[in-house]
């Protein structure tokens, strides 16, 4: 049996994979967020929120890469339309968010159209590529949550 030549990559390569690759991204939610009128940050937001409901503003600022201030825009943007409310529950200083239902009907039909946009960028793709692809994000998602960066 023949093993594979390793493959090498250096962190300048790597990185500009990854560049290249939030480009694409962003583009693709873009084109999508637009038709809402929502932002990129607006659409993080409640990505997160439907994915994790009820969290502190404190860890949106570690998992939206905005500032503080845009994090804090966002949030009174979307309380304003409707689509997130603001829990404060027992004595704590630090109110939660959640999705409403209007923001979860959102929430999913933009998640909709993100899927069929990224199952048409990648309806070329080998399944073995998209499944070592899958593996590496994950690795590396794993790697950075047990990493203090």
């Amino acid at each position: 049996m023949i093993s594979p030549t390793p493959i090498t990559l250096s962190f300048v390569d790597f990185g500009f994979h990854l560049f290249k690759l939030q480009a694409l991204l962003e583009q693709y939610v873009r084109h999508i967020v637009d038709q809402f009128g929502l932002t990129i940050t607006d659409t993080k937001v409640l990505m997160i929120l439907g994915y994790s409901p009820g969290v502190h503003f404190s860890y949106l600022e570690k998992e939206v890469p905005a500032t503080d201030v845009d994090i804090a825009q966002t949030l009174v943007k979307l309380r304003k339309i409707g689509v997130i409310r603001k829990e404060k529950k027992g004595h704590t200083r630090f109110p939660t968010y959640y999705l409403t239902e209007s923001g979860s009907e959102l929430n999913t039909l933009i998640m909709e159209q993100l899927n069929a946009e990224v199952e048409t960028m990648l309806d070329k793709a080998e399944p073995g590529q998209l499944l070592t692809t899958t593996q590496l994000v994950n690795r590396l998602h794993a790697r950075l949550q047990e990493e203090e960066y």
